[in-house]
C-alpha cells in the first residue's frame, strides 16, 4: 500500500472501505513519510465519499432500516389478517398468522427487488416459479407505493451520477466494497478518481495448529515478546476470523494483564442492559413464568428499587408453585401474600402489559419511561449500561419520529417491531485507545498497522459471499446472471498487506468442530504445520511445573500480574498451615459427642453416617441444607408426606373402629380413604402451598387410584390382620455402649400372635444387595426388626409397600414365593446393624466425621458443592 507517495499530492483524498480503515491509516500516516502533520479530512470512508461525490435528482429522504421494517410490519400484518393471504409463495396460506416472524428476512429482499424484476422483464425468467414472481412483484409494487406516499426513495433503485468533483481521489481496495459495482460506471468516466487494488505481497505465512488453545497461546506469547520490547500496543492489531475464538482470546489477555480494545459490536438487544426489552417480552409471552420472572427481576445489572421486595416476590412464587399464569400469581398473592407483594406484582404486571400492547411507538416510549421511573434507581446504572439504555431509547425516539411521518400504514405491533429494530442495530463499546485492538474479520479489512495477527482462519471462517438475492436457488441465479459474489480472495489479499508484519494462523480442532486450511494459502504454498507448541516459554506452564516439582529452576523468571496476585493469595491461604479439616481430622465439640448423654441413633442417621460421616455432620448435627430456588410443578417429598398421612389416618380409624382390615369392609374403607385424601388436600389449601389447578386435579386422581390399589393389595396380602399401632415409636437403650436406638414404624399389625411391620415408600429404589450386600447402605428394616424383637414382638413379617409401583416388597415372609431373607438372615442383619450403631456412637463421641475412602455415596450427595474431598468447584 503506497500511501506515502500519495500523501505528497496535497489535493488528493484517500478513500477507504470503512471508517475504521480510514482512521487506522490516518493514525499511521506520519510514520509513512517525513511529514510532521497531515489533514485528517483527507482520510475518509467510502460512505462519506458517496455523500460528497454523487448527486441524486431527488428532494425526498432516503429510506432507512426503520422505514423498511415499519412498511413490512404493516404489510405482513395485513397478510396475516386477510383470508386468504395475498402472499401465496413466500408465505403459505396455512401459516399466514405467523407472517410477522418474517419481517427481518423480507426486509433483506427489498434493496435488490428492482434489479431482479428488471432482469425478469428482459426475458430471462430462469425457471422462476410464477407464484414467487407474483409475490415479489406485489411486494415491489407495495414498497414503491409506500415510498412515493411518504416522500422516500430507495437508494438502490436510483441512478447515481458523479457530481462535479473538485478534488482528486484514490479509492483503496474497491474489490472488497460491497456496492462498488453500482457506482463503478460513473467513477470510470472521470480521471480525477483512481483506484488502488491490493497487490500480491511477498512471503505470506499461515501457521496451522492442532487446536485453537495452542494457537491462541502461541499468539499470546508473540504479543508478550512485542510488549516486552516496548512496542506500543496501538501498533498491534488482532483480527479474529472465528467468532467462537474470541472468549478464549479475551480470557488469555486478561490473565496476562494485557490491555485491549474490542472493536466488535453486538446487537443492542444482546447487550446486558439492552436485554431488558427481551426479558420484558419473555415474561409476558410466557405468562409470568417463574423462571423468566427470575431472569428479569433478579438480574443484578438492573438497579431495581427495593431489591429485597423483588427477592421476596420470587421466593413466594417458588413456594407457591407459580409456574405460569398471571391469574395464578394474583390468586396466590391475594390468598397468602402480604399487601406489599400483592401491590408490587399488580403494578409490575399492569405496566408490562401496557408496554407490550402499546398501540404506537409514542405510547410505548411513554409507558417504558413510566416503568423505569417506577422500578429503577436512575443513579444505580453502571456507566456502560446507562449508555446502552440511552442508545435504546434514542432508537425508540427515531421510531416515534418515523411513525409520525408515515402514512398509509396498517396495524403495527410497536413493541414486537421495536425488538426487531434493536436486533438490527449494532452497538460498539467505546474503546480506551490505549490497548491492543481486537477486530472481527471483515471489519478490519483495509487497516494499516505495524503488527497484525489474523487468527482463527479456516476455509469456512474467511469465506465472504455477497448474496443480494437469498430467495433464489443457485441454478436460478446462474441463469439470470445474478450469481453470488465471492470476495474471499480479495479480502485475504487486502489483509496480507495490512501491516509491516502480518501473520495468519488457524487450528484444526476448535470448539465448534474441525476446520480445514483455506485454499488461498495452499495454492501459494505458504502453510506451516505446527505439530506441538513449545510450552516451556509459557509462564503459566512454568508455574504449573514449579508446583508439580517444587524445583527452583522451574520458577518463572517473571510473574504476570495475575500470577503475582495468585501468589499473594496463596501465601495467605494454601501456603498457610490449616487450622483443621473436618473431612480428614477428628473434631472435638461437646455438643456433638458429650460423654454423659447417649448418642441418639435413628435408621436414617445410621445409614447416613455409615455412607459418609461428614454428610451426617452437616445434615443431622449442623442442620445445613441447600436453599431451593427452583419452582417445580410437583414436590415428591410433600407427596410422600401426604401418602403417609392418609394411610396413617386410615389405619388409626380402623384401629378405633373394628381393629381389623377385612375384605367385607372394602367399600366402607374406600369411602373413608377418599375422605382423608380430601382432608389432606384441603390442608394444603389452608397452608397456602398448592399445585397449579390442572396439576392438582391430575394429582388428586392419581392419589385416589394408587391408594385404592393399596387397599386391594392389603386385603389380598394381609387379610384380617389386626392393627396394633400406627406410627409406632420404639426405643432400645445400650447404656454401656452409650447410645440409644429410636425408630418410628409406619404400621404394626398382628395375626395369630405373629407381628407384621410395614413401611410405606412413595417409590422404592432399594435392592436386595443394598441390605444384604457386603457393604450395606440400608439398615431400616433390620433396625425395626431389632427394636420390635427387643420390645417383645414375635416379628414374622417385614414388608415395604411401594405406592407408585402398587406392590409389596417382602423382606421377611414365611410363606411368600419371593422374600429377601428368612428369620436367620434377619438375625444376622440385626446383629450387623447393632455393630454399625456401636461404631457410629464411638465415632460421634470421638468427633470422627471424616470422609470415607470409597465414593459410593458421592453421586447422590446433597453436599457435593461444599465437600472439597471429592469435588472442587472453580
Amino acid at each position: 500500500m503506497n500511501i506515502g507517495s500519495i500523501l505528497s499530492e496535497e489535493q488528493t483524498v484517500l478513500i477507504f472501505p470503512s471508517e475504521i480503515a480510514a482512521g487506522s491509516c490516518r493514525e499511521q500516516a506520519l510514520s509513512l513519510g517525513k511529514r510532521k502533520a497531515v489533514r485528517s479530512d483527507r482520510f475518509i470512508s467510502w460512505d462519506r465519499f458517496k455523500e460528497d461525490a454523487f448527486a441524486l435528482t431527488k428532494v425526498n429522504r432516503p429510506v432507512n432500516s426503520i422505514h423498511r421494517l415499519l412498511f413490512l410490519s404493516s404489510l405482513l400484518g395485513k397478510n396475516g389478517n386477510t383470508s386468504p393471504g395475498f402472499f401465496r409463495y413466500l408465505i403459505h396460506n396455512d401459516f399466514r398468522g405467523f407472517s410477522g416472524n418474517l419481517t427481518r428476512s423480507c426486509a433483506s429482499m427489498l434493496p435488490g427487488l428492482k434489479r431482479f424484476l428488471s432482469v425478469i422483464q428482459d426475458g430471462r425468467e430462469g425457471g422462476i416459479d410464477p407464484g414467487l414472481l407474483q409475490d415479489l412483484t406485489l411486494l415491489y409494487r407495495e414498497y414503491t407505493d409506500f415510498l412515493r406516499v411518504n416522500g422516500l426513495f430507495e437508494p438502490n433503485y436510483e441512478q447515481f451520477t458523479l457530481a462535479p468533483y473538485t478534488k482528486s481521489g484514490v479509492i483503496f481496495f474497491p474489490e472488497i466494497i460491497q456496492d462498488f459495482q453500482m457506482f463503478q460506471p460513473e467513477i470510470s468516466r472521470t480521471s480525477r478518481v483512481r483506484m488502488v487494488s491490493a497487490g500480491e505481497t511477498g512471503t505470506i505465512t499461515f501457521r496451522f495448529f492442532p487446536n485453537a488453545l495452542q494457537e491462541v497461546k502461541d499468539v499470546m506469547h508473540s504479543l508478550e515478546v512485542l510488549l516486552g520490547k516496548n512496542v506500543d500496543p496501538a501498533d498491534i492489531a488482532v483480527t479474529f476470523a472465528d467468532q467462537d475464538i474470541l472468549p478464549l482470546v479475551e480470557h488469555e489477555m486478561v490473565l496476562r494483564g494485557m490491555i485491549f480494545d474490542l472493536r466488535a459490536g453486538t446487537p443492542l438487544c444482546e447487550q446486558p442492559a439492552g436485554r431488558l426489552f427481551t426479558l420484558l417480552n419473555q415474561v409476558l409471552s410466557t405468562e409470568f413464568n417463574i423462571e423468566t420472572m427470575k431472569n428479569l427481576v433478579l438480574n443484578r445489572r438492573f438497579p431495581w428499587r427495593s431489591r429485597s421486595l423483588w427477592e421476596r416476590l420470587i421466593f413466594f412464587g417458588v413456594r407457591q408453585h407459580c409456574i405460569r399464569g398471571r391469574e395464578i400469581w394474583n390468586e396466590r398473592l391475594s390468598a397468602y401474600g402480604d399487601t406489599s407483594l400483592r401491590q408490587r406484582f399488580r403494578t409490575f404486571a399492569g405496566l408490562l402489559e401496557r408496554i407490550v400492547s402499546a398501540p404506537s411507538f409514542a405510547a410505548l416510549k411513554q409507558q417504558f419511561m413510566i416503568f423505569t421511573g417506577e422500578f429503577f434507581d436512575p443513579g444505580g446504572w453502571e456507566p456502560e449500561d446507562l449508555n446502552v439504555l440511552q442508545t435504546c431509547i434514542l432508537v425508540l425516539s427515531k421510531c416515534v419520529a418515523a411513525e409520525k411521518r408515515m402514512t398509509g400504514l396498517g396495524t403495527v405491533k410497536p413493541f414486537q417491531l421495536y425488538l426487531h429494530i434493536l436486533s438490527s442495530h449494532v452497538y460498539v463499546q467505546r474503546g480506551t485507545g490505549r490497548g491492543i485492538s481486537l477486530y472481527p474479520y471483515r471489519v478490519s479489512a483495509g487497516i494499516l498497522c505495524k503488527h497484525h495477527y489474523i487468527i482463527g482462519v479456516s476455509e469456512e471462517t474467511v469465506s465472504v459471499q455477497s448474496s443480494p438475492f437469498p430467495y433464489l436457488r443457485d441454478d436460478q441465479k446462474n441463469q439470470l446472471g445474478l450469481s453470488d459474489i465471492d470476495q474471499t480472495e480479495p479480502f485475504l489479499t487486502v489483509y496480507a498487506g495490512s501491516g509491516s508484519r502480518v501473520r495468519f494462523s488457524g487450528a484444526r480442532e476448535t470448539r465448534t468442530g474441525t476446520r480445514i486450511i483455506p485454499s488461498y494459502f495452499i495454492m501459494r504454498d505458504s502453510v506451516s504445520m505446527v505439530e506441538e507448541r513449545d510450552l516451556e516459554t509459557d509462564l503459566f506452564e512454568k508455574e504449573r511445573l514449579f508446583w508439580a516439582t517444587r524445583a527452583d529452576n522451574n520458577f518463572p523468571e517473571r510473574l504476570l500480574p495475575v500470577q503475582s496476585l495468585g501468589f499473594d493469595h496463596g501465601k495467605r491461604t494454601i501456603l498457610v498451615e490449616r487450622g483443621g479439616d473436618a473431612t480428614q481430622e477428628r473434631i472435638s465439640a461437646p455438643e456433638y459427642g458429650s460423654p454423659n448423654d447417649p448418642v441418639r441413633i435413628t435408621p436414617t442417621g445410621l445409614e447416613e453416617y455409615a455412607v459418609c460421616p461428614f454428610s451426617y455432620l452437616l445434615h443431622a448435627l449442623l442442620g445445613i441444607d441447600e436453599e431451593q430456588y427452583t419452582s417445580r410443578l410437583t414436590d415428591p417429598k410433600r407427596e410422600g408426606v401426604l401418602y403417609h398421612s392418609v394411610l396413617s389416618s386410615l389405619f388409626s380409624s380402623v384401629q378405633e373402629r373394628t381393629g381389623v382390615v377385612s375384605p367385607e369392609a372394602r367399600k366402607e374403607l374406600q369411602e373413608v380413604l377418599n375422605g382423608y385424601i380430601r382432608e389432606q388436600l384441603s390442608d394444603w389449601y389452608t397452608k397456602g402451598e398448592v399445585y397449579l389447578p390442572p396439576i392438582l386435579t391430575v394429582f388428586e386422581a392419581k392419589v385416589k387410584e394408587l391408594l385404592s390399589a393399596f387397599l386391594d393389595n392389603e386385603l389380598a396380602t394381609y387379610p384380617d390382620f389386626r392393627v396394633e399401632a400406627v406410627e409406632k415409636e420404639l426405643t432400645r437403650e445400650y447404656t454401656d455402649q452409650g447410645f440409644v436406638l429410636k425408630g418410628r414404624i409406619d404400621r404394626v399389625s398382628r395375626h395369630n400372635g405373629r407381628f407384621l411391620l410395614v413401611d410405606y415408600k412413595k417409590r422404592n429404589r432399594l435392592t436386595r444387595n443394598d441390605m444384604l450386600g457386603e457393604d450395606p447402605v440400608s439398615y431400616q428394616m433390620p433396625f425395626y426388626y431389632h427394636l420390635a424383637r427387643e420390645n417383645g414382638m414375635d416379628v414374622c413379617f417385614l414388608s415395604y409397600y411401594d405406592i407408585e409401583q402398587s406392590r409389596f416388597i417382602h423382606i421377611l415372609h414365611p410363606s411368600a414365593s419371593r422374600t429377601w431373607t428368612d428369620t436367620e438372615g434377619m438375625e444376622e442383619m440385626s446383629a450387623s446393624m447393632v455393630r454399625a450403631a456401636e461404631n457410629m456412637a464411638r465415632g460421634v463421641r470421638e468427633g470422627r466425621f471424616t470422609v470415607p475412602d470409597d465414593d459410593r455415596g458421592c453421586s447422590a450427595c446433597r453436599y457435593r458443592m461444599v465437600c472439597r474431598e471429592r469435588y472442587v468447584v472453580r
